[in-house]
This record gives structure tokens, C-alpha cells and sequence, in this order.
């Protein structure tokens, strides 16, 4: 029994006592050697290698690290804020800034160089933003019942158009605008 085996085995008894008092497997030996032979083969392989990502953002670091060398950055801290404390000790005796979480704003533009998700979200919080602007003018002006159609109040403000036929529509047209390549049934 190997160290390792040895060590769970150990630990298992030490968690529960009465694993101590059950008998140990049954073990088929020809299935053992055979997992040792493959065990000892997986040990033999070298290690597989760092993936390109990484090696290029390590090629990177070391040329930000290279720039700050050369430039006087030799120890770059944590935050600006410890940089400033570092500098004059006054700093760190000074109250944190009160901010008014209400003036805070979230980004409205997202990073250059944003993926597909950081700009749908950016887009989303423009729309809520616009939303809640729409209903707070609403309100403001008495529109209450924001479910009912254009239609529906065409009509209300003018019971003549509700005696007007339907458009006639293109059924080719139709289908273009509602991004269907089939024809809509009738």
C-alpha cells in the first residue's frame, strides 16, 4: 500500500472510526496491475504545454513590466490611493470621500473594445434608462393606460376611423416585414 493510499485510508478511520472495523475490498489483481502499468505510463508524459493564451499574455506582462522598469515604475502598488499614502503619509489620515450613490451613473458607452455581452448590457441599461423616462413623462401628462394600441387611440380620438376599412396589404411585403420567407395564410 502506497503512502497515499495509506494517508486516505487513514483520514477516512480518523473521520468515522467504525470504517476501521469493515472489511477491505475485493480487488481484482489482474485489473490492479493493469492500472498501475497505465498509472505509471501517465507519470512518464510530459507535462502538456501552457496554451497560447497564456504564453502571450505572459509575453505581455513582461513587456509592461520591461516599460515600468524603464520608465522609473519599479514597484508598482496596489491603487492609486496607496501610491498617494505612500507618498505623504497625511493622506491616509484623511476621511474617505462621501459620495451620493444617485448621482452615480452607470457607463454609457461601452469599452472600445466591449464583446457582444458588455454591449448588449450597456444597450439594455439605455433602454431601461429610456423607459423609465417614457413613463415618468406618461405619468406627468396623464397617459395611465400604456396597454392599449396606436389603433385604439387613433380611434378614440376620432370615432370616424374605426368605420374605415383595413389596409390592404401585400401578402410578399407582409412576409419581408415579418422576416418569413413563406407566405402568410389567408
Amino acid at each position: 500500500m502506497t503512502k497515499h493510499e495509506e494517508s486516505l485510508i487513514q483520514e477516512a478511520e480518523d473521520a468515522d472510526p467504525s470504517i476501521a472495523k469493515l472489511p477491505p475490498h475485493k480487488v481484482d489483481k489482474v485489473d490492479l496491475e493493469e492500472d498501475k502499468i497505465r498509472g505509471q505510463a501517465a507519470e512518464e508524459e510530459e507535462p502538456a504545454p501552457a496554451p497560447a493564451v497564456d504564453q502571450k499574455f505572459q509575453e505581455e506582462e513582461k513587456e509592461v513590466s520591461e516599460w515600468n522598469t524603464k520608465h522609473g515604475f519599479k514597484d508598482p502598488k496596489e491603487s492609486l490611493l496607496q501610491e498617494a499614502e505612500d507618498a505623504d503619509s497625511n493622506i491616509a489620515k484623511l476621511p474617505a470621500h462621501k459620495v451620493d450613490k444617485a448621482e452615480l451613473k452607470e457607463d454609457e458607452t461601452p469599452n472600445p473594445e466591449a464583446d457582444d455581452i458588455e454591449q448588449e448590457e450597456v444597450n439594455d441599461d439605455k433602454l431601461k434608462q429610456e423607459e423609465e423616462t417614457v413613463t415618468k413623462w406618461n405619468k406627468e401628462h396623464g397617459f395611465t393606460d400604456n396597454k392599449e394600441s396606436l389603433l385604439q387611440e387613433a380611434e378614440d380620438s376620432d370615432p370616424a376611423i374605426a368605420k374605415l376599412p383595413a389596409h390592404k396589404v401585400k401578402e410578399e411585403e407582409l412576409a419581408e416585414e415579418l422576416g418569413k420567407d413563406e407566405k402568410p395564410e389567408a
